[in-house]
């Protein structure tokens, strides 16, 4: 996609706090027109219709969301706290920019658009990938459980970082996003860990 000038990108991030406040079904052309100080027409200098900038609108919080992620390469960590900061940068990402949260997660509003389904999926399926990686480079350096498939692990560990955003987002962002994040990550990084295993392990041998 063309990079956005920047009256473009104006409009959007006017375009995405609409969202957030009023929900998909109350941004309007009008409505945006008003909130950037220009009259209805203007707006088609900049977007072909309301398709088109919805489009673009996705492409650049999925753009951004992207960058963010791949900002972290730290190979010299252990593989499990390479996870854990690229989770916390996502929760910092999305607690700085509140209402890109609420319209990426608002995945249903785009069920009908399938050119909008295929970038929000790229965001989910790079996460995906991103995380299944740590986790089987974990499996390989001994300090991630191996009697579970990594990509099994990615979808508990993307799953209850989606259902916490989520909730962020029903809460109205009410509460301390990163707060909530810290003791959720705690408790998945111990359900992962080879420690487990170790654990697990003794207690048969007691029993």
């Amino acid at each position: 996609m063309p990079e956005l000038t920047d009256r473009q990108q104006e409009i959007i991030l006017a375009a995405i706090h609409i969202i957030a406040e009023q929900g998909f079904q109350d941004l309007s052309l009008r409505l945006l027109a008003e909130r950037v100080g220009v009259s209805e027409p203007a707006l088609y200098r900049h977007f072909e219709n309301k398709d088109d900038l919805l489009l673009k609108l996705v492409s650049f919080i999925v753009q951004n969301y992207a960058e963010v992620m791949r900002e972290i390469q730290a190979p010299a960590q252990q593989a499990l706290e390479e996870l854990g900061e690229m989770l916390r940068r996502a929760v910092q990402f999305f607690d700085k920019l509140q209402p890109f949260s609420t319209t990426l997660y608002a995945a249903a509003a785009f069920y009908h658009k399938p050119e909008f389904i295929e970038q929000i999926q790229s965001v989910v399926q790079e996460s995906r990938a991103r995380i299944d990686e740590l986790l089987l480079r974990g499996q390989q350096e001994g300090s991630v459980r191996r009697d579970l498939p990594s990509e099994q692990l990615a979808t508990v560990i993307l799953g209850a970082f989606r259902l916490l955003i989520e909730k962020w987002n029903w809460a109205q962002r009410g509460f301390d996003l990163a707060g909530k994040w810290e003791p959720l990550w705690a408790t998945l990084k111990v359900l992962v860990a080879a420690e487990v295993m170790g654990k697990t392990e003794s207690r048969r041998h007691i029993c």
